[in-house]
C-alpha cells in the first residue's frame, strides 16, 4: 500500500513525499567506484547488479562491514536496495553535491553548454576537494578550460598606461 510521509527540509519548507522515496534516519551518499550489490551483508550473496560511479544513494545502516543502501542505478528503472562495501562510497556533502550537479550537466546534449556546466562546477570553490573533480576536468577539452580561465581573468586593455 502506497502512502505519503510529511517531510521538512533543512530550510524549514514542508511537504509530502511518497514513502517509497524516503529512508527514515538515513543519510545521503554517493558511489565513488562501481559497487557490486549484495542481497545481504555477506560476500556469498553477490547479485548480478551494481551501482555506478556518481550514483547517489540513501544509506540505511551498517552491518558486518557492509553498508545498506537504496537508490536508482544508472542502468536500473526502479529504486533498489542492497548492501555494498564502504570503500565504494563517500558520505561527504561535497561529493554528493558534485555528483548531483554532474548528473545534470551530463544530461545537456549541446557539448558547448555541457562544457560550460562542467566548468561551473570546477570553478565553484565551495566544491573543492571532491573526489570527482579530476574526472570532470578530463571531460572538458583543454581549450575549453583555457577559454574559461581567460574569461575569468580578462583585463581591460582600453585604458592607457598613463591613466
Amino acid at each position: 500500500m502506497d502512502y505519503n510521509i510529511e517531510v521538512e527540509l533543512q530550510d524549514g519548507k514542508q511537504g509530502w513525499v511518497q514513502a517509497d522515496f524516503i529512508i527514515i534516519d538515513g543519510k545521503p551518499g554517493v558511489i565513488v567506484q562501481d559497487a557490486v550489490i549484495y542481497s545481504r551483508p555477506d560476500l556469498l550473496t553477490k547479485t548480478g547488479k551494481s551501482f555506478s560511479r556518481l550514483d547517489i544513494v540513501g544509506v540505511k545502516g551498517e552491518q558486518n562491514g557492509f553498508i545498506e543502501i537504496a537508490g536508482k542505478r544508472k542502468d536500473g528503472k526502479w529504486i533498489e536496495t542492497g548492501w555494498i562495501k564502504p570503500s565504494n562510497m563517500s558520505l561527504t556533502e561535497i561529493d554528493v553535491a558534485v555528483a548531483k550537479y554532474a548528473a545534470k550537466a551530463m544530461l545537456i546534449e549541446d557539448k558547448t553548454k555541457q562544457a560550460e556546466a562542467i566548468n561551473e562546477i570546477l570553478g565553484n570553490s565551495d566544491l573543492e576537494g571532491s573526489v570527482f573533480l579530476d574526472e570532470l576536468r578530463s571531460m572538458v577539452s583543454p581549450s575549453e578550460l583555457e577559454e574559461e580561465v581567460l574569461e575569468d581573468t580578462e583585463v581591460d586593455t582600453t585604458k592607457s598606461a598613463t591613466e
